[in-house]
């Protein structure tokens, strides 16, 4: 926060042609891909995909920040759309590119050593090209893709700020930053260090443990509001160091050749006992190819990890998961603060800043509950310049209507609206109306379903339901959807998530909205969606801007253990918690 009061300052900076840089492209041609997919594909849960050991050992031998976009999975924008591409921040050697590609090759299991993609690499070199030059706009002038370019666009700004040493502390040196392959910064040569001590009651013998972190600059640029130029959010985060090897899967590790940059590669861990019958590990290795492939393009050994000594730092260091660690997760508001001065500083740009508003959010009372009361309605509309609101209830299954309108019955204390028919307004408050509107049964046949998942075009139903038109005045129409959750298949197929679809529809149409299912997320094995699950409204929420409310069912006794489980669908994001104070060493 700024000393200017009402003003706050944040840690995103707007994007021009300078700060997004030039990046080297070569983008493969046609014969590549049908090639790339008669590889062998890995199995087992250790399995690194293709793509990712290929840009591993690259980036080992090359020391470059190199991306090898998915030849599987090619963007559908751009310049080169459907064709994989080759990004780089410098140029390549033709030679040696050839060679990494033909040593991963070789060694790949189940390919019985044949050599197939070297000779297809197209790496001629058409110099640096601006990365505004290859963002892909629509006709409106939104930046629609492709989807690599987000992901290398924050190249340029990276390696300014390796380049000038952040002053954190007048005490201390200035921090000096190492650039990492994945396009983050890491404070290597300057850890974080947290010592604790004790005696072991059992042995009598005094026990250390050393934890050690490194800060941490994450970029991720995306489409600014209203999609027509970049914004780039610096996140300061700390990067704490393994102190076992118990479920690490990979290592960041600076090769001796190419010092200024960091790399990240996996880990296999082989374990057996040791001489006191614990167990421990007996060898570490890198997963893959990676070791062989840079020893055989002549850079040198990759350094070995070690078996023991986690509490002592060298140039192989684990990457803690999950866990006790001696150094909590923030990297502190006094480091917050001096990036924010820095980066401004080097970037020469003016971060983004909020200006201030009339508007107050109070901290909500523990008796708030999760909907505003029908006596309170009135007033919050009067509040928010409304003369009228509209809550259209949108459903495709019975079983989602009885749960959600069996909810709102018993929020509003109406019994009456668990069996209100479809199509009927009923008034809730004073200017307050809520309408359920079942689409299989208004679309028929001749149009395709608004909350089904799929690429039709939904624009069409929408203008045909008169509940989405807002009356006269000052009035707001919002939408409760029932959604689901995608299928692995439907994933993988690309179908269009009826949600995101529908976003972009209501967007345009000033309508709030919110999408509730009563399905977990097929992808998150620790959410099953069982009767004797948490209660509703504990689950996933799908982010959208909601409609004033938060469905949360509360049924008591025996009808809580029948009631499915009711989710708003979101991403979790993790908790902060309070961080040791370490010291720099």
């Amino acid at each position: 926060m700024s000393d200017e009061r009402g003003r706050l300052f944040t840690l995103s900076f707007p994007l021009d042609d300078r700060l997004l840089g030039a990046v080297h492209a070569y983008p493969q041609d046609e014969t590549f891909a049908p090639a790339w997919r008669r590889l062998p594909r890995p199995r087992g849960k250790d399995a690194v995909q293709p793509i990712a050991s290929l840009q591993t050992a690259a980036r080992a031998v090359t020391g470059e920040r190199l991306m090898f976009t998915n030849p599987d999975r090619p963007a559908r924008t751009g310049p080169w759309a459907g064709r994989s591409v080759i990004v780089t921040h410098g140029p390549l050697d033709e030679a040696v590119v050839r060679t990494v590609m033909r040593e991963w090759e070789t060694r790949l299991d189940g390919h019985d050593g044949r050599d197939t993609l070297a000779a297809l690499l197209q790496l001629s070199d058409d110099g640096p090209q601006p990365l505004s030059s290859l963002l892909h706009r629509d006709a409106t002038g939104r930046i629609t893709g492709p989807r690599w370019a987000f992901r290398v666009a924050g190249w340029r700004l990276a390696g300014m700020l390796a380049a000038q040493p952040l002053p954190v502390d007048e005490n201390l040196p200035a921090l000096r930053f190492h650039l990492d392959t994945e396009g983050d910064l890491l404070a290597w040569q300057a850890p974080l260090v947290h010592e604790r001590t004790w005696i072991d009651e059992e042995s009598g013998k005094r026990r250390r443990i050393a934890g050690y972190a490194m800060e941490r600059i994450h970029i991720e640029v995306e489409a600014a509001p209203g999609g027509k130029t970049l914004i780039a959010h610096l996140s300061a985060r700390i990067s704490r160091v393994a102190t076992h090897y118990k479920g690490i899967r990979n290592v960041l590790l600076r090769h001796p050749v190419n010092p200024d940059i960091i790399l990240k590669a996996p880990i296999t861990t082989r374990w057996g006992k040791g001489p006191e019958g614990f167990m421990q590990p007996k060898e570490v290795r890198y997963r893959g190819a990676t070791a062989q492939i840079v020893e055989a393009c002549g850079v040198g050994r990759l350094p070995e990890p070690p078996l023991r000594g986690l509490d002592e730092l060298t140039e192989v260091r684990g990457v803690h998961r999950t866990g006790k660690h001696p150094i909590d997760k923030g990297a502190g508001a006094m480091f917050h603060a001096r990036l924010e001065e820095h980066a401004g500083q080097v970037f020469g740009q003016e971060p983004v800043v909020y200006a201030g508003t009339s508007i107050k959010i109070t901290k909500p009372g523990g008796s708030l509950p999760p909907y505003v009361p029908a006596d309170r309605m009135a007033g919050a509309m009067a509040v928010a310049r409304l003369d009228t609101v509209r809550t259209v209830v949108l459903y495709e299954s019975a079983e989602w209507r009885t749960r959600v309108m069996g909810q709102l019955a018993r929020d509003y204390a109406r019994p009456e609206l668990a069996d209100l028919p479809d199509e009927q307004p009923v008034v809730l408050a004073s200017g307050y109306e809520l309408v359920a509107v079942r689409l299989p049964e208004l679309v028929a046949v001749r149009l395709p379903e608004l909350v089904r998942h799929g690429s039709h075009d939904r624009s069409l139903i929408l203008n045909t339901l008169p509940w989405f038109k807002p009356g006269a005045g000052r009035a707001l129409v919002t939408a409760l959807c029932e959604t689901r959750y995608p299928t692995e298949q439907e994933k993988e197929a690309g179908v269009t998530d009826a949600k995101h679809a529908l976003k972009v529809l209501f967007a345009e149409r000033g309508i709030p909205s919110q999408f509730i299912t009563m399905d977990s997320d097929p992808g998150d094995p620790y959410r099953l969606n069982t009767p004797r699950e948490g209660r509703a409204g504990q689950g996933p929420q799908r982010g959208s801007a909601g409609a004033g409310r938060r469905l949360q069912g509360r049924p008591c006794g025996a009808d809580r253990a029948r009631q499915p489980a009711l989710r708003l669908r979101h991403h979790r994001q993790p908790s902060g918690r309070h961080r040791l104070p370490p010291q720099r060493t």
